[in-house]
């Protein structure tokens, strides 16, 4: 009987110990859960969004002057143009009339996909390019009407509308230098309305193309550094391996090679836009965060 009774003892104590093993490791796994959720790279897949949103717009421009550039003034409102981007190109003054400068308008009706990267923008914007556009120092001058506001729509619904104003201006060996302290954006997405402000310089050049009217075909680089803020943090980022974009059929969603950091404090966030080394046209992005990768598929 007594043999018995510690026996029974044992088995008591052995299982109050099992359960306070068992009961540990719970506790630690639940802990892990409910912390996994605030470890991913929402901010970054949210910039690197922002960032497209000017540059959706400046992809446009470009390939107006380009056209303007190279066919004149007038052949540029053919229809064949307005089918291309999914907008009309009305010329509001040109230097046949003041011999000043050239001013067009863009209006994009909001259900009409462009050629370039397939999406559908809204909005109507000005610009007015001074006579010596095509020298060192000439400027455009890009203004976003604000009772319609331009607008680029994803596919997943998401909506991004960027506000205010900006310049480009050419530098040497025909590049060009956009500047975006002006600009504001506002984003409908899956998961809230987000605001944002992405300030700083972009500079693109073409790789190739340059003396072909238009953006299909061609590669353009762009390269920059700035702050970026969304409603919580103000974060720098910088492209420390340039973005290409190439302009053609249904390739130019959004850059298909390039890195783009983005550093607040000890957070930061490597953005590789080419994460198989192939430069194929895909939405497929790298993220790193604190040693740690995610593949992010781009809407």
């Amino acid at each position: 009987m007594v043999l018995q009774k510690s026996k029974n003892t044992f088995t008591y104590i052995f299982g109050i110990f099992s359960f306070l093993i068992l009961s540990a490791f719970l506790g630690t796994s639940c802990e892990n859960i409910y912390e996994e959720p605030s470890d991913n790279v929402n901010e970054a897949v949210d910039f690197s969004l922002a960032l497209h949103t000017p540059i959706s717009l400046v992809e446009i421009i470009e390939h107006i002057n380009s056209e303007l550039l190279n066919k004149g003034l007038f052949k540029v409102q053919a229809d064949s143009l307005s089918l291309q981007l999914g907008a009309t190109v009305s010329v509001l003054d040109s230097i046949f009339v003041d011999d000043d400068s050239i001013i067009y308008e863009i209006n994009f009706p909001g259900n009409l996909p462009s050629m370039l990267d397939r999406k559908v923008r809204k909005g109507t914007i000005q610009v007015a390019i001074n006579f010596n556009y095509t020298e060192v120092g000439g400027l455009y001058n890009v203004k976003i009407l604000d009772a319609n506001p331009y607008q680029l729509n994803l596919p997943d619904g998401s909506i991004f509308t960027m506000k205010g104003n900006f310049e480009i201006e050419r530098l040497l060996n025909d590049r060009y230098k956009v500047n975006l302290d002006k600009l504001k954006i506002e984003a409908e997405t899956t998961t809230g309305l987000k605001l944002f402000e992405c300030q700083g310089n972009l500079n693109y050049h073409n790789i190739t193309g340059q003396q072909i009217p238009g953006l299909v075909g061609d590669v353009l680089e762009f390269e920059g550094a700035g702050n970026w803020k969304n409603e919580k943090s103000t974060y720098n980022w910088n492209v420390t391996l340039p973005l290409q974009l190439r302009y053609d059929y249904g390739c130019s969603d959004y850059a298909n090679k390039g890195i783009v950091v983005l550093i607040k404090d000890f957070n930061r966030y490597n953005i590789d836009f080419d994460p198989f080394g192939t430069g194929a046209c895909n939405r497929i992005v790298n993220i790193t965060k604190g040693g740690s990768a995610f593949e992010i598929t781009l809407p």
